[in-house]
């Protein structure tokens, strides 16, 4: 969304605990910006109508938001009016002045918002306009518009996931009938294929952000025999085809033993230099992993036999992980 969603939530919380004037008039047209804005408008400017003089307030609005950056009023221009009144009685009176200026100002669409809701004459007279013409909001049905925009933003965030998680299922078979295709994928592209593979195997996966890693790319959790162990994966796919050196082994291992994950596995698609284990002993062996091209095509072939139904009973993920394809 245009606005922070805990931003947004803060201000209709401040809203509707405050009945301080001064504090709506503050925080409301922050949260209708927003919502509008996420609606495809933007501010033409606050109270910019000025037919009379600047003591005349018959002509201005509070907000009047528009789709056209042109600061002329057009077809799609909204005019937003704020009230403060608590005696409902009132408000259909307050409403037939607002329409009045809508005429006088060239507008064709009204949004009032009232904090303390509205009569019941005025609902029944706005529901006699067609709904985009006049638009009543209280409280309660602000708080359901901003729900519905959090909602829609989960909804394309649950959207992008499932594309991202389909493409990384389409990779997984791919590079499992063709080592090759690997040669076409991304870094982050084989990333996300092996986090699929890893939580299609029996994992619990965490994929961590393309930047500010920690040193790991992936977050693997496995139970044994009621016994909870983690596992860092961390992926090396230079398209220069560079190999990987001591440095970055090193580098990797203290990750392994300053976070205390029972151990990782470090791949590189295009392998390793001589000189990267030289300096590793033997209990360091027994903690990080290596793996090349061959193990991220076992990895993928062993996820593809498991849907499939191929699975056998004497493979665990937890060998899977540290045997499946590995150097030593």
């Amino acid at each position: 969304m245009g606005i922070e969603i805990n931003r947004l939530k803060s201000l209709l919380k401040s809203l509707e605990e405050t009945n301080k004037e001064i504090q709506i008039e503050h925080i409301l047209p922050e949260i209708l910006l927003s919502l509008f804005t996420e609606e495809g408008y933007q501010s033409v400017e606050r109270s910019p109508y000025r037919k009379s003089s600047d003591e005349d307030s018959r002509f201005r609005w509070d907000l009047v938001m528009s789709k056209s950056r042109n600061v002329e009023f057009n077809e799609d221009s909204i005019g937003v009016e704020i009230r403060m009144n608590r005696v409902r009685e009132k408000d259909l009176d307050i409403i037939h002045r607002t329409l009045d200026k809508a005429k006088q100002t060239g507008l064709k669409r009204v949004f009032v918002f009232c904090k303390y809701g509205f009569s019941e004459k005025a609902l029944r007279f706005a529901s006699e306009f067609n709904p985009q013409q006049l638009e009543l909001y209280d409280m309660q049905s602000l708080r359901r518009w901003a729900n519905s925009l959090t909602d829609r933003d989960q909804d394309n965030v649950n959207e992008i996931h499932y594309i991202i998680k389909s493409m990384s299922k389409k990779f997984i078979e791919a590079v499992a009938n063709n080592p090759r295709e690997l040669d076409n994928l991304e870094w982050r592209d084989l990333e996300r294929l092996l986090a699929e593979a890893f939580e299609g195997i029996g994992f619990t996966v965490t994929l961590t952000p393309p930047s500010k890693d920690g040193g790991k790319d992936i977050i693997l959790k496995y139970e044994v025999s009621g016994e909870k162990k983690s596992y860092i994966v961390e992926v090396k796919h230079w398209r220069s085809g560079s190999k990987v050196g001591a440095n970055d082994v090193v580098s990797f291992l203290n990750v392994i033993v300053n976070e205390k994950h029972n151990a990782g596995v470090f791949i590189s698609t295009y392998g390793f230099t001589k000189n990267a284990f030289e300096s590793l002993t033997r209990i360091e062996r027994d903690t990080i992993k290596f793996g090349s091209e061959p193990t991220v095509v076992s990895i993928c072939k062993t996820y593809v036999r498991i849907n499939n139904g191929l699975w056998s009973p004497e493979l665990n993920s937890e060998n899977i992980l540290l045997n499946n394809g590995c150097l030593f």
